[in-house]
């Protein structure tokens, strides 16, 4: 399998991550911990209002409105990762994979290891 065919995969994945998302719970995963939004902001040099969106979409998604229609509308979230507030500062979200996003980083590093 080439590296093209990955990539194909990806886009065409009923879950549409960007990379992005993936970089995002990849770096998760191997910090095996509990990380907060500002961890994952700071080490990937991402603005934190670009790691809480990506986070709603790999926890339970957000509602937006509509450009348009001003209709009300709700984007499910993948529920790959866990959102909780921290018990000491309430002002802090810390950020841990679930088993369903366990499974995907391993079957998406199942897929490369067929690279070589």
């Amino acid at each position: 399998m080439d590296l093209f065919t990955v990539f194909n995969l990806l886009r065409t994945n009923k879950n549409q991550l960007t990379f992005e998302h993936l970089t995002i719970l990849f770096y998760i995963e191997k910090r095996s911990g509990e990380v907060t939004l500002k961890d994952i902001s700071r080490d990937l040099t991402i603005p934190y209002t670009t790691a809480q969106k990506a986070c709603e979409i790999l926890d339970k998604g957000y509602s937006y409105r509509h450009m348009r229609t001003n209709a009300k509308k709700d984007r499910k979230g993948l529920e790959y990762i866990q959102r909780t507030l921290d018990p000491q500062d309430r002002r802090r979200a810390l950020v841990t994979i679930t088993k369903e996003g366990k499974n995907y980083v391993s079957s998406l590093t199942r897929i490369t290891g067929l690279l070589k």
